[in-house]
């Protein structure tokens, strides 16, 4: 983080907007501003998010004990895979509703009364409102999705690396009786020679 860190300057909006900017993702247009002025270059790219940062991810994953990787994985993000697939649901109900009131909008059409027309008119709205939420619920489900998918890759990439450099090197070594007999049998020759 840059000494002088500002909101919206290398700090990511994204964790302090409000929730209309949340829905409409409205943080994100200084950036766009910016790159439809120039080209963005990597300092004008803000820092990510300290939810999605390596350190704060490998110090929560490693306090995070289960007996298998998966179950870690899982436990360290279920609430985003949740969110995932629970949006995931809502946006294939609303896809379904649609037809469902163009049904009745042509229905209620048919009826040629005053009364008909106005359901018609009703169910227009709910069908542009459902579109409206379909919309919604598919863009916060790529963003679920987008979060853990790069959450869940940094702590795979975190637990191999520990899994590396925790791992001693045997690599030469048979057999240890072995390396025993040749470190002693290397120290009386050197005890020979002098």
């Amino acid at each position: 983080m840059h000494a002088n860190a500002t909101q919206g300057d290398t700090i990511s909006p994204e964790d302090y907007t409000t929730l209309f900017g949340w829905i409409t993702f409205r943080w994100i247009s200084p950036l766009i501003a910016r790159g439809t002025q120039k080209t963005l270059n990597e300092t004008d790219i803000w820092d990510l998010s300290p939810t999605m940062q390596a350190r704060p991810l490998h110090m929560k994953f490693s306090a995070t004990h289960r007996d298998t990787l998966l179950r870690r994985l899982w436990a360290a993000n279920s609430r985003d895979l949740l969110m995932d697939f629970g949006l995931t649901y809502v946006s294939v109900i609303f896809n379904y509703l649609g037809p469902f009131f163009l049904k009745n909008i042509l229905d209620s059409l048919d009826a040629r009364d005053r009364a008909s027309l106005t359901r018609a008119y009703i169910y227009a709205v709910l069908a542009l409102l459902s579109t409206l939420c379909k919309v919604q619920a598919d863009l916060q489900h790529l963003w679920y999705a987008k979060r853990a998918t790069t959450r869940i890759k940094s702590e795979l990439m975190v637990a191999i690396y520990d899994k590396a450099l925790k791992r001693k090197d045997l690599s030469g070594i048979v057999d240890k009786e072995k390396s025993k007999r040749a470190k002693t049998s290397e120290g009386t020759a050197t005890s020979y020679l002098e």
